[in-house]
Parts: structure tokens; C-alpha cells; sequence
């Protein structure tokens, strides 16, 4: 039921598979290692957002990416 995080998000090297309800998260979000899929209701990311070593990082681009997320800083795969 996370809605907003106010500054880093680190949720790396987890099993987790989508960010359901997440909106936003204030400084960086890290996702590499994790089984993420889809970003859910994600619509603003302050900083980086990091998804290395993802099956969403082989099946999207940044700019799919960016049209979808606002992000402050560089997407990284």
C-alpha cells in the first residue's frame, strides 16, 4: 500500500515484481537484481532510477521509460 517514499528507495536483489500503488519516490529508486516487471502507478522519480540485471530492463527503453515517469536524473540499465 506504499503510496510515496521522501528520499532513497533501495528494494534491490528482492523477488519483487511490480511497485502496485507506489506514485513516487523523492531521490533515487534502485531496483537492480529484483524480478520487476512493470513500474505500476510509478509517475515521479527525483533522482536515478537504477533497474540493472531486470527482466523489464531487457523488455523496455528509456524513453518507454520516461514517457510514462517523470525522471529527475538518468535511468540505468
Amino acid at each position: 500500500n506504499l503510496q510515496s517514499v521522501g528520499g532513497d528507495l533501495y528494494v534491490y536483489f528482492t523477488n519483487i515484481r511490480s511497485l502496485e500503488k507506489l506514485e513516487s519516490v523523492g531521490v533515487d529508486l534502485l531496483l537492480t537484481g529484483t524480478k520487476i516487471e512493470s513500474l505500476g502507478n510509478l509517475q515521479y522519480v527525483g533522482a536515478d532510477l537504477v533497474f540493472r540485471n531486470t527482466p523489464l530492463s531487457t523488455t523496455t527503453t528509456e524513453e518507454e521509460i520516461r514517457s510514462q515517469v517523470e525522471v529527475g536524473g538518468n535511468v540505468k540499465f
